[in-house]
């Protein structure tokens, strides 16, 4: 690969898009097919730009290396005339701002050939001998130019040792003609470029893109213009990158049989004459340490008895005095006593004390040392003294080892979050280009990918990041597919281990295993005990409503029980054959019963006899409807059945299957291998679905065409039971445990 030296900005350039960009085959069997180098300028303040520059872009590339002509002119010509067509389409699409802002240089290097093709006001040019060349003439600025002729030529040409390209978006010649950038780039590129952009940085001209191409050195860098001046210790740093750890590189893979001998000759020879020589100390270090510890012992007490005595304790005041009077025999009988002396103040009283604490320490770090040396010192102690200094050793390495292995993990963790938010941005431009040749299926895949992508990067340090691609994307999709997306609310109800719930006037009722039935307030999440199941009845697993304050209730043993919300009272079911079908679902239309069994592949009705009495059960579905029964998760009734099925719904009406099926459903969203739950009735003109992969509800019309989807709170993982309030627009959810209360 030729060197190559970028001068850009990290940020967006003033008043326009700019871009410069290497693009090269991401298949490693086609290196032959060289690399471009361009230089994307669009200018003006239009959003839509960077989108149609990037587009532009990615179109050359993609035609570009997946041509099969061995003629490369030729590939390159193709591929051109596919970005025409690109930009012919934008144009029919109503965006015609870009027509006569467009300035574009792709320089398509295959070893020492060099093809070009250019658009606009772009300039390249070739230095050669000392020479400036330009390769390219700017095309005219008319605003009514065509589309299908944006790129019309392409320039070849042979490169010899020593040639420099230079490439510069149009505003490079405001300030500098070609014989200043003559002189910056006459020796070596780096230094040329690094001269340049500090020019440029102080001319404050950050409108600019250069590209700088050397067939001969080995030099690959960028230099921002919106980034801070380099200093010396940048410049140090650079250079260290880029030439000394290089040559490290070559220095260690040269000296690598030279170290595995070195490791050779330690093993077999010096390691064992140092752990001869080892032993040998150690026995000599033991002999000294007997004779010399008498002699420390001596020395020690001498300095404890001679620091004892000139750090004797002062005596106190009255004794002084009393000594300073005992002997007045023959002398005068006044004495006179300073007691301001007596009593040290300001810096005396501080010295004192000091000396005092000194003192105190010596003494107390003496009888510890002391205490210590006699451990050691005794012969029965050392083994224990020198294992527990291994142990100590090993347990520092161990510490050591797990840091370094956390830092490398948390590094690499980094690395692997920083390229899924660059995939999850690379998702979010494609497609918002797919968006602009109005492929909007194609545009919902990508940018609902990248919504997923980011959403995992959301409790990680770049979660700012991702929050913000999540942000972009959802506008976009939400408007494609007629989606919702529920903001973040708290549950009322939490570990609830009940797998159904019914909301009646305010107030949620919860079902646990153990047969207690719970009266959750929707406002305030306040339970108290409602009602207590019977003994060995099972676990309610479904529930259908008789009446607005009457609910049957179907346990996992086959049993039905009616539960009176207003009295609390509970009455248990029964039928003319006894214990009702294995059933996975319960409704009711009516006065009549329907119990939908996969495992008997059937829907069983029957019909009540008196108030708490069924008759026996009858089928429902014809036999020919097994198979899909078979799979059936769930079912709903407005006169006709609706029956959820593995990844569909059947439609049955007097045991019959009828010509139905869910349509129009957003490509992105069509996956329902993990629908849990169907919601309709006589009165409500929709049809509703709880997914719980992506946890949201569907809403169909009763033909199975796709209205709205309703997407959860990312708070809400895994729903698995749920009703709606059609004219509340209110819908109710049970997520592992919780129950939430969501608005449609």
């Amino acid at each position: 690969m030729p060197s190559h030296i970028k001068i850009t900005h990290q940020g967006k350039a003033p008043g326009r898009f700019l871009t410069s960009q290497l693009l090269k085959s991401a298949e490693g069997n086609k290196e032959e097919m060289g690399q471009i180098f361009t230089l994307v300028e669009i200018v003006g303040p239009d959003p839509q730009f960077p989108q149609i520059g990037l587009t532009i872009l990615n179109t050359l590339k993609r035609e570009y290396y997946r041509t099969t002509s061995t003629s490369d002119p030729q590939n390159l010509e193709s591929a051109l005339k596919k970005v025409n067509e690109v930009l012919a389409s934008i144009a029919q699409n109503g965006e015609t701002n870009w027509i006569g802002n467009l300035n574009v240089v792709f320089c398509l290097l295959i070893g020492r050939e060099a093809h070009i093709a250019t658009t606009g006001q772009v300039k390249i040019w070739l230095a050669r001998n000392n020479t400036l060349t330009p390769l390219a003439n700017p095309s005219p600025i008319a605003s009514h130019l065509h589309p299908l002729k944006t790129f019309s030529t392409i320039t070849s040409g042979q490169l010899t040792k020593g040639d420099k390209v230079i490439i510069a978006s149009s505003e490079i010649m405001t300030n500098f003609s070609p014989q200043n950038l003559k002189e910056f780039f006459a020796n070596n590129i780096r230094d040329g470029a690094s001269d340049l952009t500090q020019s440029l940085r102080k001319l404050r001209q950050l409108n600019v893109n250069v590209w700088a191409i050397d067939l001969e050195e080995g030099i690959y860098e960028t230099f921002y213009l919106d980034a801070p001046s380099e200093t010396p210790l940048t410049q140090a740093v650079s250079y260290t990158k880029k030439y000394f750890i290089p040559l490290a590189k070559k220095f260690s893979s040269g000296a690598q049989g030279y170290f595995r001998s070195g490791v050779k000759t330690a093993r077999t020879s010096i390691l064992p004459k140092s752990q001869e020589f080892l032993r040998h100390a150690s026995d000599k270090s033991k002999t000294f340490g007997a004779e010399v510890a008498p002699k420390f012992q001596k020395t020690a007490d001498y300095a404890k008895k001679f620091l004892s005595q000139r750090m004797k304790k002062p005596v106190n005041h009255e004794d002084e005095t009393a000594m300073k009077n005992a002997n007045i025999i023959g002398r005068s009988i006044y004495t006179i006593n300073d007691y301001r002396k007596m009593h040290p103040q300001g810096l005396k009283k501080f010295i004192y004390l000091s000396t005092t604490y000194v003192r105190k320490t010596i003494y107390f770090l003496d009888n510890q040392l002391g205490y210590l040396k006699n451990w050691f010192l005794k012969k029965r102690k050392q083994p224990i003294a020198t294992i527990a200094g291994i142990l100590f050793l090993i347990v520092i390495l161990i510490v050591s080892i797990s840091i370094q292995k956390s830092r490398q993990s948390a590094r690499r963790v980094e690395a692997e979050q920083r390229n899924q938010l660059t995939e999850a941005t690379k998702k979010l431009e494609d497609g918002k280009s797919a968006l602009i040749f109005n492929d909007k299926e194609n545009a919902t895949i990508l940018m609902d990918d990248a919504i997923k992508t980011a959403t995992s990067l959301l409790e990680t340090n770049i979660k700012t990041d991702a929050q913000a691609i999540i942000d972009s994307a959802s506008i976009e999709v939400d408007k494609l597919t007629q989606s919702t997306r529920i903001k973040e609310i708290k549950p009322f109800a939490t570990n609830s281990t009940s797998k159904v719930f019914f909301t009646y006037k305010g107030n949620c009722y919860t079902f646990s295993p153990n047969g207690a039935i719970e009266k959750i307030s929707i406002l305030d999440g306040v339970a108290q005990n409602a009602s207590q199941m019977p003994n060995d009845v099972g676990a309610v697993i479904s529930l259908a409503k008789k009446s607005d304050d009457q609910l049957y209730l179907l346990t996992d043993k086959s049993k039905v029980f009616l539960f009176q919300i207003q009295t609390n009272a509970l009455s248990e079911m029964k039928n003319a054959d006894g214990d009702f079908k294995p059933s996975v679902d319960i409704s009711v239309f009516g006065n009549n019963l329907y119990l939908l069994s996969a495992q008997n592949k059937q829907i069983w009705k029957y019909q009540p006899t008196d108030a708490t009495n069924f008759g026996s059960p009858s089928p429902f579905a014809q036999s020919s409807l097994a198979s899909a029964l078979a799979d059936s998760k769930a079912m709903a009734i407005d006169g006709a059945i609706y029956v959820l099925t593995k990844d569909k719904v059947a439609k049955i009406i007097k045991g019959t299957k009828t010509d139905f099926s869910l349509k129009g459903l957003p490509k992105a969203f069509a996956d329902l291998q993990s629908a849990k739950n169907i919601y309709t009735s006589e009165n409500t003109p929709s049809i509703f679905l709880l997914d719980a992969t992506r946890p949201r509800v569907i809403e169909f019309d009763k033909e199975g065409k796709y209205l709205h989807q309703y997407l959860f709170p990312s708070a809400i993982k895994n729903p698995s039971w749920f009703q709606i309030d059609y004219i509340g627009r209110k819908v109710w959810a049970l997520s592992d445990g919780s129950v939430w209360e969501l608005d449609l």
